[in-house]
């Protein structure tokens, strides 16, 4: 049975879209995301509708909290509703999760020295280097294989080369270090939000008779009774004395289409 070797594994670690060779030279600084969020317009009498637009460079994912929730793109907007002044958006996004992909250069003789041609190769990845995990095959011409949505911390690789039915050994792991992502947040709040005063002076009907405000041929104005209205219900605009307009009042005489009144108090 033939041996075979695997010869010059390297490791590169992608950090957003630059790809690093780890064993080289040292990783890029990674970077915070940075943006904008923003409630347009900012002031208004509540509730108003607005507009909440945000822009979010360097992010990979994004969550959003306080008065709005769940997962958001990078950038957007939505219309929402200002019910208050201290109604906060707040946007707390990350850094693309990070990759690490593993280069080689195949090996092209057996132990024995005898010419090789793979038909495929084994990797494992660890965090630990002692136990694998993530067993994946790839094919005898690809050259590099890319560890996606790798935990923060010091991740172990090694690699193997096959040949029909039968492997090498696994090459000595090497490893690198995944920084933990960088984040950021984002907040927006409304300005100066003008609440509206309640009513003063409010009444409300404290008779049951409803009437009908006429007017005679001589000029005379009277109130006639032609139903019920019921008791403590908000009225309208004055009319005489205690009467003022009262809408939703129960008909059960003949009208002449004047105004419906009852009588009304603080």
């Amino acid at each position: 049975m033939n041996h075979i070797s695997t010869r010059n594994l390297r490791v590169f670690t992608v950090l957003g879209a630059a790809l690093l060779a780890l064993l080289i030279s040292s990783p890029s600084p990674a970077a915070a995301p940075t943006g904008t969020i923003s409630v347009t317009p900012a002031t208004g009498t509540v509730p108003y509708q607005a507009t909440l637009a945000w822009n979010v460079a360097g992010a990979g994912s994004c969550s959003a909290s306080g008065a709005w929730s769940g997962a958001k793109p990078a950038s957007g907007s939505v219309s929402i509703t200002v019910t208050a002044a201290n109604q906060k958006y707040q946007l707390d996004c990350a850094e693309p999760v990070q990759t690490a992909t593993v280069s080689w250069d195949p090996a092209t003789k057996n132990t024995d020295g005898s010419a090789l041609t793979p038909t495929g190769y084994k990797l494992q990845e660890s965090i630990d280097g002692a136990s694998w995990r993530n067993d994946t095959s790839v094919a005898g011409n690809v050259t590099s294989y890319a560890f996606a949505g790798l935990s923060p911390g010091t991740h172990y690789f090694q690699i193997a080369t096959v040949a029909g039915s039968v492997s090498s050994a696994w090459t000595a792991p090497v490893s690198t270090v995944i920084p933990t992502p960088l984040t950021a947040s984002f907040s927006a709040t409304p300005g100066t939000v003008a609440v509206p005063n309640p009513p003063t002076n409010v009444r409300v009907t404290v008779a049951v008779l409803a009437y009908e405000l006429r007017q005679y041929s001589n000029g005379t104005l009277r109130f006639v009774q032609v139903g019920t209205v019921p008791l403590g219900k908000e009225c309208g605009t004055a009319l005489v004395g205690d009467y003022a307009v009262f809408d939703g009042a129960t008909i059960t005489k003949p009208t002449t289409g004047g105004v419906i009144a009852a009588r009304c108090g603080s």
